[in-house]
């Protein structure tokens, strides 16, 4: 709600500082706004590696994530999971949780 009672809704946009010109075009052009408010945000990203693993249903993508050299996320990629469970019929938690562990097999190598 705004003041005076008035509903409101909330439009937040995430974008590079770059495109803050760009994005405020936009903004102000297509919709009913008459100003914008600025935050600015830091982001600290994990290295990304993707390996890919064979399970008995088929090879799967599995994405690794790294921070401070520290291996800290394990996850196969959904999409090829989803696809795999569709074509051969099988839940696709079972073909995820496979994927999980040959990557986690490999990774103990």
């Amino acid at each position: 709600m705004m003041k005076k009672g008035r509903p409101a809704t909330k439009l937040s946009v995430l974008i590079d500082s770059t495109k803050k010109d760009e994005a405020s075009d936009i903004v102000l052009k297509e919709t009913s706004t008459i100003g914008l408010r600025f935050n600015y945000v830091d982001r600290i990203e994990a290295k990304r590696k993707t390996i890919k693993v064979k399970t008995s249903f088929g090879t799967v993508k599995v994405k690794l994530a790294f921070y401070n050299k520290e291996l800290i996320n394990i996850a196969p990629e959904h999409e090829d999971c989803a696809k795999i469970a569709r074509a051969k019929k099988v839940p696709l938690k079972k073909i995820y949780q496979e994927a999980l562990e040959k990557a986690s097999e490999e990774l103990a190598k």
